[in-house]
């Protein structure tokens, strides 16, 4: 009887888990929940100095699969995905004025305090799934980075890269990038700073192909033309 009744519990265990599961797959919107760049693969965030008109922040990333082909119009691509990007920059400048004041003055500041964010979004008609990489830029004008001594800089001190799929986001195993932090929690709370904070300086990066489209030589179908964000802030 004992065995009866443990064989039912499991069975009912099992049963619940189930359940969940499909639930939690229903909410993902597609079919089952994708893994991390299991449907498009963030590359890289990289950024290029220039003593010309541009400081050059870009975005690779690479379509691997398409999330719901049985639905699809064309199951080789994939439509209404949208981007968005925060990047973090250390303010130089900034550092150097709060230096000169801490030696006069005896006053002191925190890093946070040298930290400038900024935000983009891009919003792409249709994306090709071919696992070819593509590049979407974006900039900033090199006067201002001269002006808050970014303009040399190689590597962000982070990144927040968000991109959504038919209205449903996807997740990046780089997606949250914050100097060498991997706790979740320390990452959950620098996007919210990113989020935050960006506002104040939005506007000042801009998709590149806004300027020129010669920047979209290797970029997706993007749509001409400011988009809203894929967080909905």
């Amino acid at each position: 009887m004992k065995s009866l009744h443990l064989i039912c519990s499991v069975a009912l265990g099992i049963l619940f888990f189930s359940l969940n599961l499909a639930a939690a797959d229903r909410k993902s919107g597609f079919g089952k929940i994708p893994k991390p760049d299991e449907l498009v693969s963030l590359d890289a965030v990289t950024l290029q100095t220039s003593t010309g008109k541009w400081f050059t922040v870009t975005v690779s990333f690479t379509p691997r699969k398409h999330p719901d082909p049985e639905k699809a119009f064309n199951e080789d691509f994939i439509d209404d995905v949208k981007l968005d990007l925060y990047i973090c920059l250390r303010n130089d400048s900034r550092e150097k004025k709060f230096k000169r004041e801490r030696k006069r003055e005896g006053t002191d500041y925190v890093v946070a305090d040298l930290y400038d964010y900024y935000h983009a979004g891009v919003e792409i008609i249709t994306l090709k799934v071919d696992n070819i990489r593509k590049e979407l830029h974006f900039l900033i004008s090199n006067e201002l980075a001269e002006r808050d001594g970014f303009n040399r800089t190689v590597k962000p001190v982070g990144h927040v890269v968000e991109m959504t799929l038919g209205g449903v986001p996807i997740a990046f195993k780089e997606g949250i990038v914050f100097e060498k932090y991997r706790e979740k929690s320390v990452l959950e709370k620098f996007k919210e700073f990113a989020q935050t904070k960006s506002k104040a300086n939005e506007g000042l990066l801009l998709p590149a192909h806004m300027v020129n489209a010669n920047y979209l030589s290797n970029a997706p179908a993007v749509k001409m033309g400011p988009s809203p964000s894929a967080s909905g802030l």
